[in-house]
């Protein structure tokens, strides 16, 4: 039996892994060099109504080199506003310019290429304006840009385009969020839409840290909002798509809704959906999640199969579980030990609320935990324990499959159990959630073995040692997937392309890597040092053709192949028949 396209999804879902608290902005050089003198700055003192302690303006301009002009206003709080950060480096095409009451302010830069900060070089006076000019890209695929201006679309991540000022980054404040659309689609009918919401401008009252991660489009947009009592989601669609967003945007929203309910939590932030649609392969959609914000991109020809939907759902259950809900370390080098929880717990949590709520079928639900389990079945990495695993390269995906399935074997367990008072897992979760939040902070992992322990046994925390952090296989109960299925041995192949991916795309020019010998892309002809000018492994799956297109002796070869790694038995599930489909989640 072949592997369903589970890796694909992992990896899509994760993005950037929800933090458990607030991350420091990228650290600043030591040296910075002068790039503007006061007089190059504007002599208007700058202003901002008095509802509003900070504006942020983007102007999207095409070409013939496409930029994107920033312009930022912000209101001193409690510290001066000398320091202005970006969490990653942004390239500048012009010299940044800065003004307050006093007039034009020296800038400088830290580090000089690159930067990640902007320093403004005497004490600011009243409301400053910072502006500069970001180099933009067209947009493509595979290597999405962080920042993509063409005349038809505009669309950048916040860490890549913004200096915000670093005394207002842990403060709520006033924010207005503004995207000119004048030279982008077709004039009246162009919108804009953020992480906050849609449309050209968007107010809210946000952590300035949480804007600069946050993520603009423009172009012909598709919206919507679907109303509910504790607040309103949005939604916005870029592109063609080969499925109608507004049902799924409701179904979305809907989960929102009940996990709101689930998890008692009547402050939880709306969300703003946010799909982009370009030229990928179907099955190398991407999802991410962004401060109050869901970010898919698919390919124009992707169907909105269960792999995406659950991935999506992922995103929706990181606003309570793998942010305000942490369990584990917090330090960055060790944070993938917390990963089984913030990712698979998650990955289980929204599959199954899924399958409950009637949004994907039996067969579905039973395909994502047999891609789980044929992801632990065939990797090389599945066995090593947690500590060696935090070494190795690609570990993310065995992190996660490693908690889900546990997540799924405590579910069963809790739904099985005959005792009395013994919480549903939904209930474990909301007892952790509340006290997290009354805490404020993160739980150790001892929380939750306590909170198993107490529903089932002293045994459960030999078995979390042994799954979690030995890798030992799991072996989950045959009622798991409830009274539809019966558990099986299945034989899984791995995916494998048969070469270094991330060391080979990461070449400067790309060129193949760690060719395995003997493996799929040595078989199908591919050569270590192949100048690879193309890659298209779409659904990460060992049954979906890649296909690989080099440069030879001038002369460009595409290489097609299944990429079948190693075969392994691990568990499964086998449908049993006469039990209706309505049965199932009993």
């Amino acid at each position: 039996m072949f592997a369903t396209p589970v890796l694909a999804a992992l990896l899509a879902a994760c993005g950037p892994t929800p933090s458990p608290g607030a991350r420091p902005p990228g650290a600043l050089a030591s040296a910075s060099a002068p790039v503007a003198s006061a007089s190059s700055a504007p002599s208007s003192a700058p202003h901002l109504p008095g509802d509003i302690d900070l504006e942020v303006t983007l102007s999207p301009e095409p070409g013939p080199t496409p930029v994107v002009r920033v312009t930022i206003t912000a209101r001193p709080a409690d510290a001066p506003l000398t320091l202005w950060t970006s969490s990653r480096a942004i390239e500048l095409a012009e010299e940044p310019r800065a003004v307050d009451a006093r007039g034009a302010v020296p800038v400088s830069l830290a580090p000089p290429t690159n930067p990640t900060g902007i320093v403004l070089d005497r004490p600011t006076d009243g409301v400053v304006q910072v502006s500069y000019t970001v180099r933009a890209s067209l947009p493509g695929y595979p290597d999405v840009p962080a920042i993509a201006v063409d005349p038809d679309r505009f669309e950048a991540a916040g860490e890549s385009l913004l200096f915000l000022p670093a005394s207002l980054d842990d403060k709520p404040v006033r924010v207005a969020l503004r995207v000119e659309t004048d030279e982008i689609g077709a004039g009246p009918t162009t919108s804009a839409a953020t992480s906050f919401g849609h449309g050209t401008r968007v107010d809210t009252v946000a952590r300035t840290a949480d804007v600069r991660e946050s993520f603009f489009m423009a172009g012909l947009l598709g919206k919507g909002t679907f109303r509910a009592p504790e607040g309103n989601d949005d939604a916005a669609w870029l592109g063609y798509t080969a499925f109608d967003p507004r049902p799924i945007f409701a179904d979305m929203a809907g989960l929102r809704t009940a996990l709101t309910q689930i998890f008692r939590a009547p402050d939880a932030e709306k969300l703003t959906f946010l799909i982009l649609s370009d030229s990928r392969p179907p099955g190398s959609f991407t999802v991410t999640r962004r401060p109050r914000s869901v970010v898919t991109r698919v390919g124009v020809q992707e169907a909105w199969t269960a792999p995406v939907r659950i991935a999506v759902a992922a995103a929706v259950v990181h606003g309570w579980i793998g942010s305000r809900l942490w369990i584990g370390p917090t330090e960055p080098a060790r944070e993938p030990l917390a990963y089984w929880f913030s990712e698979g717990v998650t990955r289980h949590f929204a599959r199954d609320r899924l399958f409950r709520y009637g949004l994907i079928t039996p067969a579905e639900a039973a395909a994502e935990v047999e891609g789980l389990a044929s992801l632990l079945a065939t990797s090389p990495l599945a066995r090593l324990p947690r500590d060696e695993l935090l070494q190795q390269k690609g570990a993310t995906p065995i992190f996660v499959a490693r908690g889900a399935l546990y997540a799924l074997r405590i579910d069963a367990l809790l739904r099985a159990s005959k005792t009395e008072g013994t919480p549903p897992f939904e209930l474990l979760l909301r007892d952790l959630y509340q006290r997290a939040a009354a805490q404020k902070g993160p739980l150790p992992e001892t929380a939750w073995l306590d909170a198993v322990r107490g529903a089932l046994g002293d045994s459960e925390t030999a078995t979390f040692q042994t799954l979690i952090d030995q890798g030992k296989p799991i072996d989950l109960p045959d009622s798991a997937l409830g009274p539809c299925f019966r558990k099986v041995t299945r034989t899984y192949v791995g995916f494998d392309l048969g070469f270094d991916e991330e060391a080979s795309m990461r070449a400067a020019p790309r060129r193949l890597k760690g060719l395995v010998k003997g493996g799929p892309a040595e078989k199908a002809g591919l050569r270590e040092g192949d100048e690879i000018q193309s890659l298209h492994a779409g659904a990460r799956s060992p049954a979906a053709e890649v296909s690989v297109t080099v440069l030879r002796d001038g002369k460009a070869t595409t290489v097609r192949y299944k990429p079948e790694g190693r075969r392994a038995k691990g568990q499964g599930f086998e449908r049993k028949q006469g039990v209706p489909d309505a049965d199932c989640t009993n």
